[in-house]
């Protein structure tokens, strides 16, 4: 449903020019939540533009529903919707009536406001958003209006989303309801692509992701496979022990290359400590077993974990860069 070949961008910068995008590829499969992960600057806006027309690429080429971005950006147009969470505030007039600002954005899309108005009811119904129209904008919470501003990008029944930090200021219950109403429209058949920050949400709704960093691809795949390649040279270890705090603290100080991730107490006496340790370097698992367990200390369980996929995307871009 999306296809991205070699995307490259670019912006002047003085006498010369910095990029944005150098030589993006990946593809989107229809009918699946597709996440885009980077840090601030990493060109995901700057994708998401091109996709959706906004902006043309340098060199490249991209398909969205069959048709060419640069060559018929009109036919992209109509099989799209784009939600921007990052200009929630500034869509709407806000002295209008809800219904005023729906028959609006219908009709950019050449919509009939009746049939606008009976298709945002039922959406707003799905998001546990009052279906009165006549309320003005200016009464709606931020919530309400991210709730709304995804009503009427879905107005035209559009084949492909595109969702750029959707969820901005919305609090939990409201997300949670925003990302079963993306699962009921994946399951409907649309495709959507999810730029987001929140990575512990992407990592429930999203079927792939490609995770981003300074314009170029970094990864992409299922997210158990982003996960594991975070691995590759290392391995995350949970002991569970149970002995004197202190004690415990002071044995493993004798192990210097173990890497403390977390050390938490999870009963009378009883801790749960993560290590990460280098791959080739996994006999300091055993290390820290043995001494331990001469000092006195009772190791209960040994485990490997699995990361999560905020730890995975730090671990592939580096921990010098924020997740956005």
């Amino acid at each position: 449903m999306i296809k991205v070949d070699g995307l490259i961008k670019s912006f002047p910068k003085g006498k010369g020019r910095t990029y944005a995008l150098r030589g993006v590829t990946f593809s989107v499969e229809e009918g699946e939540i597709f996440g885009y992960l980077g840090p601030n600057g990493a060109g995901k806006t700057t994708t998401i533009k091109i996709l959706t027309t906004i902006w043309k690429q340098d060199e490249g080429e991209a398909w969205v529903a069959g048709y060419n971005v640069r060559t018929t950006p009109g036919k992209v147009r109509e099989r799209i919707g784009w939600l921007d969470g990052m200009n929630i505030e500034l869509m709407w007039m806000t002295h209008a009536p809800v219904k005023y600002n729906i028959a609006y954005f219908a009709s950019l899309n050449g919509i009939p406001s009746s049939l606008a108005l009976e298709r945002a009811r039922e959406l707003m119904e799905l998001l546990d958003l009052d279906p009165d129209l006549d309320v003005p904008i200016y009464k709606y919470s931020f919530g309400m209006k991210a709730k709304l501003a995804l009503v009427v990008t879905l107005l035209h029944n559009p084949d492909v989303l595109f969702l750029d930090e959707p969820t901005i200021g919305l609090d939990v219950p409201t997300r949670s309801k925003f990302y079963d109403m993306l699962r009921e429209l994946r399951e409907g058949g649309k495709t959507i692509f999810l730029s987001s920050h929140m990575l512990h949400e992407v990592e429930k709704v999203c079927d792939r992701a490609a995770i981003l960093n300074r314009g170029e691809i970094v990864a992409v795949g299922r997210i158990n496979e982003l996960r594991l390649l975070s691995l590759i040279d290392v391995l995350n270890v949970r002991f569970r022990v149970s002995g004197d705090e202190n004690l415990i603290r002071e044995v493993l100080k004798e192990v210097p290359g173990l890497k403390l991730l977390n050390f938490m107490r999870v009963g009378k006496g009883e801790y749960s400590i993560s290590f990460r340790v280098p791959r080739q370097s996994s006999d300091l698992i055993a290390t820290a077993n043995e001494l331990l367990v001469k000092s006195g200390v009772k190791v209960l369980r040994i485990e490997e974990q699995i990361p999560s996929l905020e730890e995975a995307f730090l671990s592939l871009i580096g921990d010098e860069n924020e997740p956005s």
